[in-house]
């Protein structure tokens, strides 16, 4: 028998006290399902949860089509609307229309062109920047049912993972108790389903890239060919590269091992030209897929790779900080938005052990997705969702995860207690992120640690923060969680030959110890919100003009002076300091005023007036954030009334 075999019956014959009980209580009142209704009920489970959140967050107006996503929606309008690719027609309706995002991409009556849209002029026209793969897939929901049409169209994609992830637990574990359990832990959670309503390439891309894992893995447990899943998993991993032309190399990789292992599988049935052709024909789907790929960016772009420029990719301090980031910050990382992750880690070695091709061949498209994303100077995805560079791996490595989570809750004295704790704790940010505007999206690198968010606030001061490479790399939580990830592989691999006891006391030992370090680093580590400052030229404006590092301005229109900075704070005390020049002839009317201004609530904290002198002058003021207000934007303002001269040369901000 094959040894993963062995070790699924070696899991049944070793349960928990707690696992038998449940079973048994399954059991006895009847409430033991069959596998297909299982399946069902947790798919249907797992997509009202995600439509309801998609709900809640339309209903009430929170988190709109923002970022790349209304310019892959102009692409969508362009296929089924005008039957192009090309977009100078759909960029004319919506500028006119603001039928997808509302504030307008650009003036009404603006032409379309490479600076008010994301496209290039071609040879052949106008054609965006983004493939056109997931503008193809959304093209007919967004036909019937609008911007909301292709949300739900993504969350029922994303819902796919659903009958994969169960399929996969099915390989690891006949105990379907087991099975919901580890299913609800991984899935039923954050990344996946804030995610699946967003529109962007990266979860549908990481689905794909998991069903393919899927079948390699059930080809290398069961030791045989499967033909029709085979070409149906080639021809979704050719279609990768289409969704976005860096997973052009994930696709590669996973096209690469399925012909390989169907080699292997053909060896007592085929000659061998019969399996080197088959093999061939395995391959046949992306190298099709990627010459048409390279005829249409020829066509629209006059370069077989497509839009894009030396320099996508830096390698840099800054690059290893996201790559860290992306597993482990507070706001950004897979782990620390679903703690379970954790436990992949422990078990590593040991999925190795038992299925070395599967176990290889994600974690080289894992390394395929995350590192290319930790090195684009577009840090963390720019102004999109947390984790949005991760989603793609963190879905890929969900077998690990898994296969994790049910070794110790079958092996482990206190496994399953741990996994319906890290469950409750996915439940709590699920209900922060459903039933209150939990900001999801990016933050400067100038962001205060006080306001940087966070999936787990309660423990902020003891989480890593991953956004500012000046000084994230001395920041202790950093390094205790770093040392922290790196011990449970290692203890992983070191006692997985050893008996049980012996491996989870040494993890539960380390864990506590572990526990101890990254209270201490929090407690030693808080570095404290230096003052800001930002010259006047750098701050936005409707008025006036820049000279030097100043806003300048010396009669009418009215209108802001400044505004912005668009700055996230924290409950507690502020003081800002502007510096002006401001004069007027009668020498005591105000010739504008100062607020501070909450933009997504329309709510004003503070306003004083503004009175002219012959000297430059230094304006403060101080305001107080309260907890209800706590992490929401704020803008401090120069108003000019449109008579006089003034001068704005900085704004500085203090957190007290």
């Amino acid at each position: 028998m094959h040894q993963s075999r062995r070790s699924q019956l070696q899991f049944s014959e070793s349960e928990d006290g707690e696992v038998k009980l449940i079973n048994k209580f399954a059991v006895e009142n009847g409430v033991a399902l069959p596998e297909k209704e299982l399946r069902n009920i947790l798919w249907l489970s797992y997509l009202l949860l995600s439509l309801f959140t998609l709900y809640q967050w339309t209903h009430h107006d929170w988190f709109p089509v923002t970022g790349d996503e209304p310019h892959y929606l102009v692409i969508a309008g362009a296929i089924i609307k005008d039957h192009t690719f090309e977009v100078t027609k759909a960029y004319t309706r919506e500028f006119k229309s603001h039928h997808i995002y509302s504030a307008g991409l650009a003036p009404r009556d603006a032409k379309p062109n490479p600076t008010n849209t994301h496209a290039v002029q071609g040879p052949h026209g106008l054609y965006s920047v983004h493939n056109i793969g997931l503008p193809l897939i959304l093209s007919v929901p967004y036909l019937v049912a609008g911007n909301l049409g292709a949300k739900v169209a993504l969350v029922l994609l994303s819902s796919l993972a659903i009958p994969l992830i169960f399929n996969i637990t099915g390989l690891f574990c006949s105990n379907n108790v087991i099975r919901t359990i580890s299913i609800v832990a991984v899935a039923f959670a954050t990344p996946l389903i804030p995610a699946s309503s967003q529109i962007y390439p990266d979860l549908p891309a990481g689905i794909i890239s998991l069903a393919a894992c899927y079948v390699i893995l059930k080809r290398e447990i069961e030791n045989k060919e499967q033909l029709t899943k085979t070409v149906v998993v080639a021809l979704l991993v050719s279609l990768l590269p289409w969704l976005h032309i860096k997973f052009a190399a994930p696709a590669l990789i996973l096209s690469l091992v399925i012909s390989f292992q169907t080699y292997l599988l053909t060896k007592r049935k085929l000659t061998v030209s019969a399996r080197l052709g088959l093999s061939a024909f395995v391959l046949s789907f992306i190298s099709t897929s990627l010459a048409l790929l390279a005829a249409y960016n020829m066509y629209a772009f006059s370069k077989f790779t497509g839009p894009y420029h030396d320099g996508a990719l830096q390698f840099s301090a800054h690059a290893f900080m996201v790559f860290l980031g992306l597993h482990l910050d507070r706001f950004q990382g897979m782990f620390i938005q679903n703690p379970v992750y954790f436990l992949g880690l422990i078990s590593i070695f040991a999925f190795l052990k038992q299925y070395l091709l599967t176990a290889l061949t994600i974690l080289l498209v894992y390394a395929s997705y995350v590192v290319p994303n930790s090195l684009h100077p577009n840090w963390y995805g720019g102004w999109s969702f947390a984790g949005r560079f991760g989603w793609s791996g963190a879905v890929l490595i969900m077998p690990i995860v898994i296969f994790s989570a049910i070794r110790i809750m079958k092996e482990a004295k206190y496994g399953l207690w741990v996994v319906i704790i890290l469950i409750g704790i996915n439940a709590l940010t699920y209900i922060s992120y459903t039933f209150k505007r939990f900001d999801f999206y990016n933050m400067l690198s100038g962001t205060w640690l006080s306001a940087y968010g966070s999936f787990h606030p309660a423990l902020n001061g003891y989480l890593p923060a991953l956004y500012n490479n000046t000084w994230a790399l001395k920041y202790g939580p950093n390094a205790a969680f770093v040392v922290f990830c790196i011990g449970l592989v290692v203890l992983g691999a070191l006692f997985e030959s050893k008996r049980k006891d012996i491996y989870y006391r040494n993890i539960v030992g380390f864990v506590i110890v572990s526990g101890f370090y990254i209270l201490a680093s929090g407690i030693s580590s808080q570095p404290q919100d230096k003052p800001r400052i930002w010259a006047g030229a750098s701050l936005p404006s409707n008025v006036g003009a820049v000279v030097g590092k100043s806003r300048v301005t010396n009669g009418p229109p009215a209108g802001f002076l400044t505004f912005g900075p668009y700055i996230k704070l924290s409950d507690g005390k502020y003081e800002f300091i502007f510096d002006v020049n401001a004069y007027h002839a009668g020498d005591k009317e105000a010739v504008g005023y100062i607020d501070v201004y909450l933009p997504n609530k329309g709510k004003t904290l503070f306003k004083e007036d503004i009175f002219p002198r012959h000297e430059r002058q230094l304006i403060k003021g101080v305001f107080t954030v309260p907890k209800s207000l706590s992490g929401d934007l704020f803008e401090i303002r120069i108003f000019y009334c449109g008579k006089g001269e003034l001068s704005v040369h900085s704004l500085t901000l203090k957190h007290n």
